[in-house]
Parts: C-alpha cells; sequence; structure tokens
C-alpha cells in the first residue's frame, strides 16, 4: 500500500511538470471599489467581465469593447499569438452586463498559454512579477505603471474615496461601436477555422462576427454525454490537425471521439433543431445531422449551426431519427458506430457554421481534387494554412473546445 502511495503521488507530480506551469490555477477576487473607465462607472456584479484581483494588483479585461474604447488595437493569429497596439483613438465604451458575479467569491484564472505582444514587443510571461492571465477565456493584463501608462498610454489613478480611474487620456470620439464591432468574439484562446474571405473582407468578418455573437447564446451537450470520462481523442483526430499523406492537404475540422474499440454508444443531439439523414455519404459512410437557425434579438435569422455525427451505423439504429424530424437538446440520435471505420470506431463530431441562405448541407471545404476544383477556388489563409474553399458557401467550422467539449 505505501509503494502503491508513493507511486501515485510521483504520478501526480509527473503530470503536473508535463502539464505546465501555465495550467496550474490561479486564486483571483472581484475589486469591491468603485471603477470608472472613461468616466462610465463598471457594474462588476453585471460585468461578463470583471476587473479581477491578483497578488494584490487589479488586472484589466482585453475584450475588443475595452480595448476600442481605451484605443488599443488588439489582433489573434495562431502563429503569432496575441498582438497588443496602442494609439488608436478611442470610442464611447459599450458594457456587457449579461453576468452575475458573486463578490465574496473567489475564482479560478490561469497563467496565458499563447504568445503575446505589446507595441511589437514579446512579453516573457514566465518572467513578469505580476503576469498575464485567463479568465473567463479572456486575456487580462495587470494595470501596473508599465503597462497602464508606459504601453498603453492610459491615465488612472487610485483614490480612497472614488476609487479607481482609468481614462485614455487623448482626444476620444463620441462614435459608438456598432453591433458588428461590440460582437467580435473576445475568446483569444481557440480559434474558429473559418473561410478566407473571414480574414480578408472587414464587411463580411462584421457579418461572421454578428453570428458568433448571438450563436454564444447556445450551450452544446458532448454528444458523449454518457461517457465523458472514457472518451479519447487521437493526436491526428484533433481539431485543426493535418490532413493528407504530409498533413498539409487540409486541417481537420472536427473532433474524432475514441471509445477503446466501443461501438454500442448513446450519441446524443448537442442542441435543438431539424434532422438530416445520410446514410451513403461520400466522407462519412452515415451520417446524422442537427440543424438550428441563430437569430437575433429581432427574430432576423443570421446563420445555420449544424452539427454533425458522422461515423455512425445507421444500419443498426433501426431509424432512430428521421429526415426532418425536430429534436430536442440531449434527445439519442445515435446507438451505434460503425465497426469497419478506418482508424477504428469512433465518432467524427464536426460543428459547422453556415450563412442564413444556405442549405446547411453544402461541403465548403477541403483538398482541392480534379472533381471539385471548379468549387474549391479559396486558398486557406493564415491562422489556417491548408486547404481549399468555395467562397460562396458556409461561414466556417466552429472549435469545439470553445463549447467546453474537448
Amino acid at each position: 500500500m505505501k509503494t502503491k502511495m508513493i507511486y501515485m503521488l510521483v504520478l501526480i507530480i509527473i503530470i503536473q511538470l508535463l502539464c505546465g506551469y501555465n495550467y496550474i490555477g490561479k486564486t483571483v477576487s472581484l475589486p469591491t471599489f468603485k471603477i470608472t473607465v472613461n468616466s462610465q462607472e463598471i457594474d462588476q456584479v453585471k460585468s461578463k467581465y470583471p476587473l479581477i484581483m491578483y497578488n494584490n494588483i487589479t488586472y484589466f479585461p482585453m475584450t475588443w469593447n475595452y480595448s476600442k474604447a481605451l484605443g488599443l488595437d488588439v489582433n489573434w493569429s495562431r502563429e503569432k499569438g496575441l498582438r497588443v497596439a496602442s494609439g488608436n483613438k478611442g470610442v464611447a465604451l459599450s458594457e456587457d452586463n449579461s453576468g452575475n458575479n458573486d463578490m465574496n467569491a473567489q475564482y479560478e484564472a490561469r497563467l496565458v498559454p499563447f504568445t503575446i505582444s505589446v507595441n511589437e514587443e514579446i512579453i516573457d510571461n514566465d518572467q513578469e512579477e505580476y503576469p498575464l492571465l485567463l479568465f473567463r477565456d479572456v486575456t487580462y493584463f495587470p494595470l501596473t505603471w508599465r503597462f497602464a501608462v508606459e504601453a498603453f498610454g492610459w491615465d488612472y489613478k487610485w483614490d480612497a474615496m472614488e476609487g479607481l480611474s482609468i481614462d485614455l487620456g487623448a482626444e476620444q470620439s463620441n462614435e459608438e461601436i456598432s453591433i458588428e464591432e461590440q460582437v467580435f468574439v473576445e475568446s483569444y484562446t481557440y480559434e474558429d477555422f473559418l473561410t478566407p474571405k473571414y480574414y480578408t473582407d472587414s464587411d463580411f468578418r462584421n457579418e461572421v462576427n454578428q453570428f458568433r455573437h448571438y450563436l454564444e447564446k447556445v450551450t452544446l451537450l458532448n454528444p458523449l454525454n454518457d461517457d465523458l470520462s472514457d472518451y479519447y481523442i487521437s493526436a491526428n483526430g484533433s481539431f485543426g490537425a493535418g490532413k493528407g499523406p504530409s498533413n498539409t492537404e487540409g486541417h481537420h475540422p472536427a473532433l474524432d471521439m475514441y471509445l477503446n474499440g466501443k461501438t454500442e454508444v448513446n450519441i446524443y443531439a448537442s442542441h435543438d433543431g431539424f434532422i438530416s439523414v445520410d446514410n451513403d455519404a461520400e466522407k462519412y459512410r452515415h451520417y446524422v445531422s442537427v440543424t438550428k437557425g441563430i437569430v437575433d434579438d429581432e427574430g432576423k435569422t443570421v446563420g445555420k449551426l449544424v452539427t454533425y455525427y458522422a461515423h455512425i451505423d445507421l444500419d443498426k439504429d433501426n431509424s432512430l431519427v428521421k429526415e426532418g424530424e425536430y429534436v430536442e437538446r440531449g434527445q439519442l440520435i445515435s446507438k451505434n458506430l460503425y465497426a469497419q471505420t478506418m482508424g477504428g470506431p469512433h465518432l467524427h463530431y464536426e460543428i459547422r457554421y453556415y450563412r442564413s441562405e444556405d442549405e446547411g448541407n453544402e461541403e465548403y471545404y477541403g483538398a482541392r481534387m480534379p472533381d471539385n476544383a471548379k468549387q474549391f477556388t479559396e486558398l486557406s489563409v493564415e491562422p489556417w494554412q491548408y486547404g481549399y474553399w468555395d467562397p460562396t458557401v458556409g461561414y466556417g467550422y466552429g472549435n469545439p473546445e470553445n463549447f467546453g467539449i474537448k
């Protein structure tokens, strides 16, 4: 027994070392004093991304709305990470007050695991006295003199009566941020795999961002909800993995979820919507998909969310669901994986984003082959380099990790 305990302790230490220091949780709290940004008081209770405290230092969320209001330009790419630059004119702050925070609670953040540069200078986060943190999948900067004043050019001060005030200092614009700009996806950690037009056309990018904003209201259920501790994802079956003989013909836009050879498994709809069934699909053999229209505040459809459940065995499912049937989130849609799938039985789980005018079943990405050369005409662009797209269909693929599925 003693030997076993020692072995377990050593194993835990090894796992922690392999996982890396970046993934060790950091305990943070929420400041209760008054906070104003550009003379606008922040509601820390309702703020989706409140300011936080770590090691007695206040930390600031680098969301799109805050960065725009305080004159910063924030960009993300898979290769270069998060890039922050100062020098822009600020705009009116638009808060996201969809939160419900317990001001007396302690929360967990972690160190930022990706590259960050400020005004083109790389930040060595391991050497920072007050390191950059991730909280609710948003990057947080410490409000030190170095960052707030020297790097960002802000005016900030503390008063025992009036609390903390942060101002751009330079002349500000009265321009409001449009809804399209407001809805810029604020999680810089898990990037969706989007059509090249998103990276080259600002109007189209705003359209996609608006769709993703309203998509945030949808909570996806893990399709293997009965087997959460049993499945694993292979390296080449992870989201974004290279595909093809040289691993450069395309990216894998899905998760391949293995259950150690198990074929009898309950597979659930991640969300409500309408069923489509295909038992003769070239890519997947058998699959079921669920389509849900995403609507804005006025009820207008701004796009479609479609989840694909592929490499299942419809011959054994006995018409568990039918074409055109409406299903609820969590409804059983399949009970069998196909035993002869290359690489072993597994669920191919894919999240697709379609435009409102799309049918919701079109193929719009893959390797460029003779039979689709006229359709797949747009080469992927940074940060996604591999594969070709049909520029007239679809927005791209959702990263399951943004929905807590990994």
